[in-house]
């Protein structure tokens, strides 16, 4: 098999190119500063947040369930309908803002959950 080979000659004109990023416009995330503060480039790290939140509120689901929650098809409804809307955010690529705040409800009721089966 014979290789070909192209070779290629000339000059090249000199430019100088300039990329001019722009930070998108900031959004407010709840009006409040501190949390604003805190989620101020949620959307740039949007997986790294996904990953955190899953094992949180994945984590605190399996032990509110393992510690009482199968006695009761209420409290089983009450930890999978927050839990399942939380995946479902993530799945359906949902804005930061609306998957965060459904994440934070979903840690919300699992952490009640959790505290009153150690309480009762």
């Amino acid at each position: 098999m014979a290789e070909s080979t192209t070779h290629v000659t000339g000059t090249a004109a000199k430019s100088h190119a300039s990329i001019q990023v722009h930070h998108p416009a900031r959004t407010s995330f709840s009006g409040v500063q501190w949390l604003d503060f805190l989620f101020e480039d949620f959307e740039f790290y949007r997986y790294g947040i996904i990953s955190i939140l899953l094992l949180v509120f994945g984590t605190l689901a399996g032990a509110a369930v393992g510690l009482g929650a199968m006695s009761s098809p209420v409290e089983i409804a009450l930890l999978i309908i927050p839990t399942m809307a939380a995946l479902t955010m993530i799945l359906a690529v949902a804005p930061m803002r609306t998957l965060i705040w459904t994440c934070l409800f979903a840690i919300a009721i699992d952490v009640i959950m959790i505290i009153y089966h150690l309480v009762v």
